[in-house]
C-alpha cells in the first residue's frame, strides 16, 4: 500500500508541472490531445495524480514523455520523478490473487444484497421437491393396483362337426432359377452438379494485410480505409492481422514493442526506444517504396 501511495504522489507532482506548463502557454487538453494522439482521459489522470484507469507504467511513461516534448518542457526534476517512480512500481510486489470463492464472498459482501444466496437456497428448495414427487411416483403403488381384477368371461365351447382333413399336395418341384440368388438391379445413375469452389468470403482478398507481432506490453491504434480507429494491447509473442483496400494508419506506443510486417515484407520503424509511432500510414505506395 506504500508503494502505491508513493506512485500515487510522483505521478500527482508530475502531473501539475505539466498543467502548470500548458496553462501558461494557453493551450487546452483538447489540442495536446490532438498533437500527442493521448486520450483526452489518460491526460486528465496524469494532471490529477490518478492511478485508477490509467495502463501500466509502461504506457504512462510514454504519455507523459510525449506530453513534456510537446510542451517543449525540459526539467531534469520532471525527468528524475520519472525515473523514481519507474523504482517503485518496479518495487512493488504483485497483489495476491484471491480464489474463485473468495472474490464472489467479496463480490456479495460489496454489493450488500443476500439475492444470490436466496437465489441459491429457492432452487435447490425446487430440486428437493422435485425427487421427492420422483420418488413417491416410483414407490408408492397407484389407486389402480387397489381394484378388484375383472371378472373373466366365461369360455363356450361350439359343438361343431369334425372337419375332414386336408389332402396332402405333393411339393412343387424347385427350379434351379428360384434357388439362385436375384441378380442386383443397377442404381438408377443421377446427374450431381460439380461442387461450387469455397472462396474468401466477401469477394476478392483485400489488396493491403498488415502483420503486427508484439515484442514488448505495447499499445496499438489502428483505422483501417479512414474507418473510426480502434485499439488494443500487445503483449510479447501476440499477432494482429488487418486487411484493407487503401490504407492502414497506425499508432505505435512503443518503436521498440512491435515489428511490422506489409503484404509479408518489413516496415522499417524509428530506431529510438520508448518513441510514440504516431500516424504511420500504409498503402499501395509504401508497398512499392519497399520493394523497390
Amino acid at each position: 500500500m506504500t508503494e502505491q501511495i508513493r506512485q500515487q504522489e510522483l505521478l500527482a507532482a508530475v502531473g501539475h508541472k505539466l498543467k502548470a506548463a500548458r496553462e501558461a502557454q494557453g493551450i487546452t487538453l483538447q489540442e495536446v490531445s490532438s498533437r500527442t494522439r493521448i486520450q483526452n482521459a489518460f491526460l486528465e489522470k496524469i494532471e490529477q495524480g490518478q492511478l485508477e484507469g490509467l495502463p501500466g507504467y509502461s504506457f504512462v511513461r510514454g504519455f507523459i514523455r510525449n506530453y513534456a516534448q510537446m510542451l517543449g518542457i525540459d526539467d531534469p526534476e520532471l525527468m528524475e520523478q520519472l525515473q523514481t517512480m519507474g523504482r517503485v512500481v518496479q518495487a512493488t510486489p504483485p497483489p495476491p490473487m484471491k480464489s474463485s470463492t473468495e472474490r464472489l464472498l467479496d463480490a456479495e459482501q460489496g454489493a450488500g444484497l443476500p439475492w444470490p444466496r436466496l437465489l441459491l437456497l429457492a432452487l435447490l428448495a425446487i430440486l428437493l421437491l422435485w425427487v421427492g414427487y420422483l420418488l413417491v411416483r416410483v414407490f408408492l403403488p397407484s389407486e389402480a393396483a387397489y381394484e378388484a381384477p375383472p371378472a373373466k368371461a366365461p369360455v363356450v365351447q361350439a359343438l361343431a362337426a369334425p372337419r375332414a382333413p386336408a389332402p396332402l399336395l405333393a411339393p412343387a418341384p424347385v427350379s434351379a432359377l428360384a434357388l439362385s440368388p436375384a441378380a442386383p438391379q443397377p442404381a438408377p445413375l443421377v446427374a450431381t452438379a460439380p461442387a461450387a469452389p469455397v472462396g474468401r468470403a466477401g469477394g476478392a482478398p483485400s489488396a493491403l494485410r498488415v502483420t503486427v507481432r508484439g515484442l514488448e506490453d505495447t499499445w496499438l491504434r489502428y483505422a483501417l480505409d479512414r474507418k473510426p480507429p480502434l485499439e488494443m494491447l500487445l503483449h510479447p509473442a501476440d499477432s494482429a492481422t488487418l486487411d484493407a483496400d487503401e490504407e492502414v494508419r497506425l499508432t505505435i506506443g512503443k518503436s521498440q514493442g512491435v515489428s511490422v510486417y506489409l503484404n509479408g515484407e518489413e516496415v522499417a520503424l524509428p530506431g529510438e526506444t520508448d518513441r510514440l509511432v504516431a500516424d504511420l500510414v500504409l498503402n499501395k505506395l509504401t508497398v512499392l517504396k519497399i520493394r523497390n
